[in-house]
């Protein structure tokens, strides 16, 4: 076998394990994250053991289950540190924040998931909102499949057949089954409108409406507007959209400049 390969594939499933993990709310066992992931018990325990080795891990020595331990804090702070996006998005936000009183986020693909990694609540008392940090399915709302428009052919084609063929996590649904078809057609969609918008997908109570960023490290990025269905309605978000729109423009505009003029003449 190619070592470089099989090097590759077990840093590749240590990721699926560790986004697996942060995906629940609970502690896993390796039972759990091997039926979760579809890596074998045995690949699974190697990678856990040596996880927690490395600290990254924390295990319950009664249950014999495995959580994040703080020390993933130290990627997380020094990634936001580092990070333009942030800091270009931060003032528009703040003004479609401002203006449309509904929360208001920045989202990331990464590993296969949707990421949280900038957040202004809603300042009403009935409000919907992610978690920062959480990884959420990029099948799944607004925001998921804005992302998910994304990701080349091929990436968008294994993602949704793996979760049409397994289902996929949803924090506080649980396991839900995927239309591939379905997601197929909507990620057509979302590409020629440039927009995605979702209600109350799965039982959920909240709304959102999306649209692609330009980050400036290349990766998948989308601004989004989240609310109570029954204030976040479709006519709403159609109504909000053009300042969303605008406001992703303008923060996209520093790093398209710089694309560009990096494009050879």
């Amino acid at each position: 076998m190619d070592e470089t390969k099989g090097g590759v594939q077990v840093v590749e499933q240590a990721c699926d394990v560790l986004f697996a993990i942060a995906a629940s709310t609970e502690a896993q066992s390796v039972r759990e994250l091997a039926g979760r992931t579809g890596i074998s018990k045995t690949t699974v325990q190697r990678i856990m053991v040596s996880l927690h080795r490395s600290g990254l891990l924390t295990l319950d020595d009664r249950t014999q289950k495995y959580a994040l331990s703080h020390r993933v804090m130290e990627f997380g702070a020094s990634w936001q540190q580092s990070y333009d996006l942030l800091t270009l998005a931060r003032p528009w936000a703040e003004k479609l924040h401002k203006a449309t009183k509904e929360t208001v986020a920045v989202s990331v693909a990464s590993g296969g998931w949707r990421v949280t990694v900038f957040q202004l609540e809603s300042p009403l008392a009935l409000r919907y909102s992610t978690q920062i940090g959480r990884p959420y399915p990029l099948h799944i709302g607004a925001t998921g499949r804005l992302l998910l428009s994304q990701l080349p052919d091929e990436e968008v084609e294994r993602l949704v057949s793996d979760a049409a063929c397994h289902g996929v996590d949803i924090p506080e649904v649980g396991r839900v089954q995927i239309d591939a078809h379905e997601v197929h057609r909507d990620v057509a969609r979302i590409r020629q409108d440039g927009f995605a918008l979702s209600e109350s997908w799965h039982g959920a109570v909240g709304s959102g409406v999306a649209v692609r960023l330009a980050s400036p490290d290349g990766r998948p990025a989308a601004l989004s507007l989240y609310g109570p269905d029954s204030r976040l309605t479709a006519v709403r978000m159609r109504e909000l959209l053009p300042d969303l729109v605008h406001a992703a423009e303008e923060i996209s505009r520093p790093t398209l400049t710089i694309q560009q003029s990096s494009d050879p003449a």
